[in-house]
């Protein structure tokens, strides 16, 4: 949507429309790009690099994993991980789900086979 000169992305869930992020739809320089994709995909503190990011639109529900953790970031103090559920026109739900239950979940919900825990605590493929 318009907001001034800024366009917002908005998602509905629960009832309501929310705030995912806006910008101002003007060129950038690509060194402004690179540095910021770059670092979100490196540095040893983001959530890109510590962490595990899942999503699933299926026909009745939005599903999406989140994993902290694992790293020596600041996720690493409270590694853990959350199921989000939202069935379509339903509220979300909020769950738990174990570390060890990670792998057999992105199997069974997300169709991600292969992914084990390795002796460090880390996700990773096989």
């Amino acid at each position: 949507m318009e907001d001034g000169n800024e366009l917002v992305l908005q998602v509905f869930g629960d009832g309501r429309w929310t705030d995912m992020y806006g910008f101002v739809p003007e060129p950038v320089p690509p060194v402004d790009i690179e540095v910021n994709n770059w670092f979100t995909a490196t540095h040893p503190e983001s959530p890109f690099v510590t962490g595990v990011m899942a999503g699933s639109r299926q026909v009745d529900r939005c599903l999406s994993l989140f994993v902290s953790g694992g790293g020596s970031g600041a996720g690493s103090q409270n590694p853990g991980a959350i199921l989000v559920e939202r069935p379509v026109g339903g509220s979300s739900s909020i769950t738990e789900v174990p570390l060890d239950e990670v792998p057999p979940l992105l199997a069974a919900r997300f169709g991600i086979e292969g992914v084990a825990r390795r002796e460090d605590g880390r996700f990773g493929i096989g």
